[in-house]
């Protein structure tokens, strides 16, 4: 059995394409059987045919379950399934197709045309899932992109209850020590209603405290990248620099995530699929790694039991992509920078070569923000094109009256103040510092 300490830990493996927590949540599902994928997540794992088999004999009656059971082994024997092969395969695809070609007596068939059969426990709860169904508190994993567990957060909103509940449920091992007077056993099944009622009890105290780490980070994130008010010192600093800068300035607060972890493994091996158990069998091992059913990886890991901390070291880990090696080779595609969309203010990463300023997500039922800010390019150039007319018809009247009038030094003067003060607002244009309509008005005003 583990003990608090494992059951309130996360592994978080890391490259710079993919990242994987595995962990403890609590995992959503529709009915209380315990049906999972793989054959060795955890220590306490119940094979699926023993829990369908569980689920067939409490929802049938005895003669349906012997028959049942009895068209089962005709088609293991007839297909001659390897014994020690997981028989989710059989019960979630093949049974499908038992039912359709009437392996069945017809009553039993109906039957089982018309029941509801439990899920794999491998759903986290999501804002669009249907209400009702159970939690269990028992291992999952997660795979994402790389960054793609921060840039998410960073663009959650915590007053939101829905969204809420799903990091609550999903992400329990870090909000689960926060709470009072709850306990929640390992491997047991509670109603919807049951978790419901403590993430809503919890909501306004836990939402304050995600909301004020979720800023932490945004604050963080814009001066590195400056994403926000910066002046000409710090822009002239590295990625790299700017993090250890914000860092060193900011230390008592940042080590709260930064420190919350132990890497006891960090110059090992893994295996992949991953495996929990802390002492496998050798001879097992072994025998997958002979079948190429298991792997030996080499990743980042570390153990934690707080999502702001794997939110911190990916974040330190998107900000390592500004290598001297990269760097030296000029592949500068693979720096990852993070910017904030000119239309939605929300966050996203894309490469250091990168010309977006608009995020991907949708703004409206039928345009995203990169939709919108297209058209907002194209009536920027077709403004600026307007502007730029009216920059290039003063500046060449300008020009033509120092060329007429020689003689004239006053009309050189105010002609070469007026070009260089032209051209420090073109240069504020390019950077975004002022508008088109900005410019414009200076010109009105300056011809």
């Amino acid at each position: 059995m583990k003990n608090k300490n494992q059951l309130l830990s996360m592994k978080f493996l890391y490259d710079y394409d993919f990242e994987t927590i595995y962990f403890n949540s609590l995992v959503y599902t529709n009915l209380p059987y315990y049906i999972r994928e793989y054959r060795d997540l955890s220590e306490d794992y119940k094979t699926p045919e023993e829990e369908y088999n569980r689920f067939f004999n409490e929802n049938l009656t005895s003669a349906e379950y012997n028959e049942f059971q009895n068209v089962i082994k005709q088609e293991i024997e007839k297909n001659k399934l390897n014994p020690f092969e997981p028989l989710q395969k059989l019960y979630e695809h093949d049974y499908i197709h038992f039912i359709k070609e009437g392996k069945f007596s017809k009553k039993l068939q109906n039957k089982l045309n018309n029941m509801v059969f439990p899920n794999n426990l491998d759903h986290y709860y999501r804002k669009d899932s249907n209400p009702g169904g159970y939690f269990i508190f028992t291992e999952f994993s997660r795979f994402n992109s790389f960054g793609r567990t921060l840039i998410t957060f960073l663009n959650d909103d915590f007053n939101d209850f829905d969204t809420f509940f799903e990091y609550f449920t999903g992400f329990f091992v870090t909000f689960y020590p926060m709470i009072n007077n709850v306990n929640i056993d390992y491997n047991k099944f509670y109603t919807y209603d049951f978790i419901y009622d403590i993430a809503k009890a919890n909501h306004k105290k836990l939402a304050k405290r995600i909301i004020k780490i979720q800023n932490d980070f945004k604050n963080f994130i814009d001066y590195i990248f400056l994403q926000g008010d910066y002046n000409e010192k710090d822009s002239k600093l590295t990625i790299p620099q700017r993090f250890y800068i914000y860092y060193l300035k900011n230390k008592k607060i940042l080590d709260n995530y930064a420190k919350d972890f132990i890497a006891d493994d960090l110059f090992s091996f893994i295996t992949m699929p991953f495996s929990s158990k802390i002492n496998p069998d050798i001879n097992d091992l072994i025998a997958r790694f002979t079948s190429n059913d298991l792997k030996v990886d080499l990743r980042h890991h570390i153990n934690t039991n707080s999502l702001f901390t794997v939110l911190y070291i990916s974040l330190y880990s998107i900000v390592c992509t500004f290598s001297t090696e990269n760097l030296a080779s000029h592949s500068f595609d693979k720096i990852i920078i993070i910017r904030k969309c000119k239309n939605c203010g929300k966050y996203f990463k894309c490469p250091l070569t990168s010309t977006q300023r608009y995020c991907d997500n949708l703004f409206n039922e039928r345009q995203t923000c990169k939709d919108i800010g297209n058209q907002i390019a194209q009536l920027k150039k077709q403004k600026y094109d307007l502007v730029y007319g009216k920059y290039r018809k003063i500046y060449s009247k300008k020009a033509m009256l120092v060329k007429r009038n020689p003689d004239i030094k006053s009309y050189k003067t105010e002609y070469e103040n007026w070009k260089k003060e032209a051209q420090e607002y073109r240069d504020k244009l390019k950077k975004e510092e002022i508008t088109n309509e900005e410019f414009e008005k200076w010109l009105d005003n300056n011809k």
